[in-house]
C-alpha cells in the first residue's frame, strides 16, 4: 500500500459530498457525536471556527437523508443572500424592526418546503394542512428542487405576490397595506399549521453559509441577531408542541460572539454544541483529528491502521537543529482544525513519491507548499469580512515586516506608523482579529518553558495587548519569516 493511494477527502465539504460521499457517510467523524445529538437532543445551534467541520456535519446529515426515509434534511445557504431586499419583505415596514417577522417568513415556508416532501405524514390527512401546502405551491413557495432563499425573498417582496390560506386570503393590495395585518395573520397561520404537524419522520432545516456572508458584503448585525432570535423562538414552540422537525444554525464561534443578543450566552450554553478538537491530554498524538484522517483513509483500505505510524518518519530535523515528534510536528503547523490537518496530508502526498511512504524530506516540502498555498490564502479569507478590506489584505504583510517571528504590540505600532503601507491600520483591532482567528498567540511566562497561549488552545481566553506575541508556524513557514526574537 502506497501513501499517495490513501484518501483524505477534499478541503471543501460540498465537493466531497459529490466526489467521494462515502467518505462523510462511512469516514465521518466528530468528537462531540453531533449527528445524534441534533437528532434526537435539545441543541440547535452549532458553533466552531472555520474550517472545523460544520459544513461536513451538514453534508453528512443529507447523505444519510437520502438513504433513510424517515429522515428530512433540507440545507438553506445565506451567503447568496442580498440582505439589503429584507427592508421591503414585511409591508409598511421599513427599518430594523422588520427582521425579526422577514425571518420567521422564510424559515416556515422553509419548513413547509420540508413538510411537503413526507408523504407518510399523518398530517396529508388533514384539511388545514393540504390546504396550506396547496396555497403555498401554487403561490410558488414550495420549489421542485433545491431551496434557494435569494429566490424566497424576491417572490415575497414582489408587488404581484399573493397566497390563499385557510381561513385567510392574502391579494397584492391587502398586503400592501401601511399596517400590513394580513401579512401578520399570514404568519400566525403558518405557525399554527406548522406546529400541528406529525409524522413518524424527522425534518431538520439546517441553515449555513454565514461564514461566506461577510466576504460578499456588509452585513448588518442586526439581521444575523434576529435569525438568531427568530431559530430559538421556533425552536421552543416546535418542541413544545412535539412537532418531529428543528431549525439549526451554523456559525463561526467569533462572529456569534459578536452578536448584540441578550441571551447569546443563555443559548450558547443550553442549547449549543461546539465543535472542539484538541486534544484534552495537550498531547497532540491524542489529536481526535488523527482519529478523523484514520477513518477517513480506511474507508477504501480498511487495514490501513494508524496512517502516520504506518506511513510518516517518526522524528523531524528542523532547520534549527531541533528535533520534533511527528505527531507534534504535523499539529503545530495546524490551528487544530480537520480542514487544516486534511490539507496538509494532501500537500504531503503531493509531495510524496508514487510507490511507499514519504521521507523526511517529502513532508518538509509538502509542510512547506501547505503553508504557502494554503495556510496563508486560508488566513487572508477570515479576516475578510470581520476587518476593513485593506486592513484583511495587509495584516499579514504587516507582520512579515517585522523581520521575526516574535514581538510586542508597541513594535508592531512602531512599524506600522513608520511605513506608509500600515500607515491607515487599527493595530490592536488587526491583532485581536490575528488571536482570535489562531494566526498569533501570546507567550504566557512562567515555568521552565514558555507556553503559548493560542486561541485554539482554549477558546475562552483573551488576546492580551501587554504580553509578548508569536506568530503561528504556518505563517512563519508560509510568509519565510525568520525565527528569531525581537525585543
Amino acid at each position: 500500500m502506497n501513501f499517495k493511494d490513501l484518501l483524505f477527502g477534499i478541503s471543501a465539504a460540498e465537493d466531497e459530498a459529490v466526489d467521494f460521499p462515502e467518505l462523510l457517510l462511512e469516514g465521518y467523524y466528530d468528537p462531540q457525536d453531533m449527528p445524534a445529538r441534533l437528532l434526537d437532543g435539545p441543541e440547535f445551534l452549532v458553533l466552531g471556527p472555520k474550517g472545523s467541520g460544520k459544513s461536513a456535519l451538514t453534508e453528512h446529515l443529507r447523505l444519510r437523508a437520502m438513504t433513510d426515509s424517515q429522515l428530512f434534511v433540507t440545507r438553506v445557504e445565506l451567503n447568496n443572500l442580498h440582505f439589503r431586499q429584507f427592508l421591503g419583505m414585511v409591508p409598511g415596514i421599513g427599518d430594523r424592526t422588520s427582521y425579526p417577522s422577514a425571518w420567521e417568513w422564510l424559515i416556515l415556508i422553509s419548513l413547509f418546503s420540508s413538510f411537503a416532501q413526507d408523504e407518510g405524514a399523518y398530517s396529508n390527512s388533514s384539511e388545514d394542512y393540504r390546504r396550506t401546502i396547496r396555497a403555498l405551491d401554487v403561490a410558488g413557495y414550495l420549489p421542485k428542487d433545491r431551496l434557494d432563499l435569494d429566490q424566497l425573498i424576491t417572490r415575497s417582496t414582489t408587488e404581484k405576490f399573493a397566497i390563499k390560506l385557510p381561513g385567510l386570503e392574502l391579494g397584492a393590495e391587502e398586503t400592501r397595506r401601511p399596517e400590513g395585518p394580513n401579512f401578520f395573520s399570514a404568519l400566525g397561520t403558518l405557525k399554527q399549521v406548522a406546529s400541528q404537524f406529525m409524522s413518524d419522520s424527522r425534518h431538520l432545516l439546517v441553515i449555513d453559509g454565514l461564514d461566506t456572508m461577510f466576504i460578499l458584503e456588509e452585513v448588518d448585525w442586526q439581521i444575523l441577531t434576529a435569525l438568531m432570535v427568530q431559530v430559538s423562538s421556533l425552536n421552543r414552540m416546535l418542541r413544545d408542541r412535539g412537532t418531529p422537525a428543528s431549525v439549526i444554525v451554523l456559525c463561526r464561534t467569533d462572529i456569534y460572539g459578536r452578536l448584540p443578543f441578550a441571551d447569546a450566552n443563555k443559548t450558547r450554553q443550553n442549547r449549543g454544541i461546539e465543535l472542539e478538537w484538541y486534544p484534552r491530554s495537550q498531547r497532540p498524538a491524542h489529536s481526535p483529528l488523527f482519529r478523523l484522517a484514520h477513518k477517513k483513509a480506511s474507508v477504501h483500505h480498511p487495514g490501513v491502521g494508524n496512517i502516520v505510524e504506518r506511513f510518516f518518519p517518526q522524528v523531524m530535523e528542523l532547520r534549527s537543529g531541533r528535533k520534533m515528534l511527528i505527531h507534534e510536528f504535523l499539529m503545530e503547523l495546524t490551528r487544530h482544525r480537520p480542514r487544516d490537518l486534511l490539507s496538509l496530508l494532501l500537500y504531503i502526498q503531493k509531495a510524496s513519491p508514487r510507490t511507499g511512504a514519504p521521507s523526511a524530506l517529502d513532508v518538509d516540502e509538502g509542510a512547506r507548499r501547505y503553508s504557502l498555498q494554503y495556510f496563508v490564502p486560508e488566513i487572508r479569507s477570515e479576516l475578510h469580512g470581520l476587518l476593513p478590506q485593506s486592513e484583511a489584505f495587509n495584516a499579514l504583510g504587516l507582520l512579515k515586516s517585522m523581520g521575526g517571528h516574535k514581538f510586542y504590540l508597541h513594535e508592531l505600532n512602531a512599524k506600522a506608523k513608520s511605513d506608509s503601507r500600515y500607515s491607515d491600520i487599527d493595530v490592536p483591532a488587526v491583532l485581536e482579529q490575528l488571536f482570535a482567528c489562531g494566526a498569533v498567540g501570546n507567550i504566557a511566562s512562567g515555568g521552565r518553558e514558555p507556553f503559548y497561549d493560542f486561541s485554539y488552545r482554549n477558546p475562552e481566553i483573551d488576546f492580551d495587548p501587554d504580553k509578548q506575541l508569536i506568530i503561528h508556524n504556518g505563517l512563519i513557514l508560509g510568509l519565510n519569516i525568520p525565527r528569531q526574537v525581537v525585543r
